[in-house]
């Protein structure tokens, strides 16, 4: 018999354990089976996707699996949201990936494709560099703009941010943006900061001869003004003052803004993972 449900006060820890990258800051459902602890799941609010809704992450122990666990513990979640929202998501997936073909058997239908675009970061700096010119002549946010690296006192309300726009919790996006902090990064978060305020952080790593840049999150009210254009191209300076090569840069297609630069700057786009919906009828 499989049990799930909404997680007890003392059971959040086995819980987070299990799921990693949730926080404590999710809803968590907690399954058992024939009494035994069988596996986990986390709910974190999405607001940026369309449709909006709840990002799923699970897991399953692995003497469990096989057995209904992760179908249940997706039924209830489905069951948790309903008249909330309408549906549920799940994080970026390989489409080779066993994760992504248990999503699929369980109704969830691909619906938001993550792209990597690579290219030489001198040609991606070429290819920005007449925009933002004109942007920063035209005046506005992007002339007001002061980018620099993200300071360790600025973590939690960057975390705060991304996880707004992307989901999965603040403490996890927080444990992200210390983990790409550490000294061996040569090119660690940037931000942009605006009339005294953070308006926007680069999530980003440099290593060998290559830039990656993960997520580029802009605060609501300060987009547009083309700062992320200027972000961009700061972060490629950065990238080239830290001696690398080459870029690789990850978007998601309906983060028009961002997809456009991105575009402009590198060229050609490279589907890699798949965020799938599942719709939860009222």
């Amino acid at each position: 018999m499989i049990d799930c449900r909404l997680a007890r006060d003392e059971e959040a820890a086995a819980c987070l354990a299990l799921v990693p990258g949730a926080d404590a800051g999710c809803e968590l459902l907690i399954a058992r089976r024939d009494g035994a602890l069988a596996g986990a799941a986390a709910l974190a609010w999405r607001s940026d996707a369309e449709p909006s809704g709840f990002v799923l992450q699970l897991a399953v122990l692995p003497a469990q699996r096989r057995h209904g666990v992760g179908s249940a513990l997706v039924a209830a979640a489905a069951d948790l949201v309903r008249g909330e929202t309408a549906g549920l998501w799940t994080l970026p997936l390989d489409a080779d990936s066993d994760a992504f073909a248990f999503a699929v058997a369980c109704g969830f239908r691909p619906r938001l494709r993550t792209y990597l675009l690579g290219a030489p970061l001198a040609f991606a700096a070429a290819r920005l560099g007449p925009k933002v010119e004109a942007a920063i002549a035209a005046g506005g946010i992007a002339a007001r703009a002061m980018l620099r690296p993200l300071a360790i006192s600025e973590v939690d309300f960057a975390g705060a941010l991304v996880s707004a726009e992307l989901g999965g919790g603040p403490l996890a996006a927080a444990a992200k943006i210390r983990g790409l902090l550490a000294p061996a990064n040569r090119v660690p978060p940037q931000v942009a900061i605006v009339d005294g305020a953070l308006a926007a952080v680069v999530l980003c790593h440099g290593s060998g001869d290559t830039l990656v840049v993960e997520a580029m999150v802009v605060a609501p009210g300060r987009r547009g003004g083309h700062l992320s254009q200027l972000l961009m191209r700061h972060i490629v300076e950065a990238g080239m003052a830290a001696g690398l090569a080459s870029g690789y840069f990850q978007s998601e297609e309906q983060v028009v803004t961002t997809f456009d630069i991105l575009e402009r700057a590198a060229g050609l786009a490279v589907p890699t993972r798949l965020r799938s919906h599942l719709a939860v009828a009222a």
